[in-house]
């Protein structure tokens, strides 16, 4: 027991032939502190968390909006993701498939001038969409 006197407690034990394999031993799994799920439509979800469940859409469907991936996680899991968690899984999903733009914008810019340097007499032309 908690120094706030909440009962919930976990004892877990593995294997030593299965590792990668947890056995509850000891489940109690009623909070009486308010922690844990309060809700379980709409649990407390960070985009690190969301972020491995849609890397291979995005990786697919690079423009999906986040209120299509809110959509997908209401009809797929019956959870309530607000708009900043979807819009920020979605950014860190495209930053771990593509990298950082501007890293890339850097990246470009190097790569233009060392091919000015080690080719002399090219003509490099480097055109910057606003958008």
């Amino acid at each position: 027991m908690s120094s706030t006197g909440c009962q919930f407690k976990v004892h877990a034990t593995c294997d030593s032939e299965q590792l990668n394999k947890f056995f509850i031993q000891n489940l109690v799994s009623e909070h009486s502190c308010g922690g844990g799920l309060k809700n379980l439509s709409n649990p407390h979800i960070s985009s690190s968390f969301i972020k491995p469940l849609i890397i291979d859409e995005i990786r697919d469907h690079p423009s999906k909006k986040p209120k299509e991936i809110i959509d997908d996680f209401r009809r797929e899991y019956n959870i309530e993701l607000n708009y900043l968690i979807a819009y920020s899984a979605k950014k860190l999903a495209l930053t771990e498939l593509y990298g950082n733009d501007a890293m890339s914008y850097d990246d470009l810019r190097w790569y233009l001038e060392a091919l000015q340097n080690h080719n002399p007499g090219s003509y490099v032309d480097l055109e910057v969409n606003a958008s």
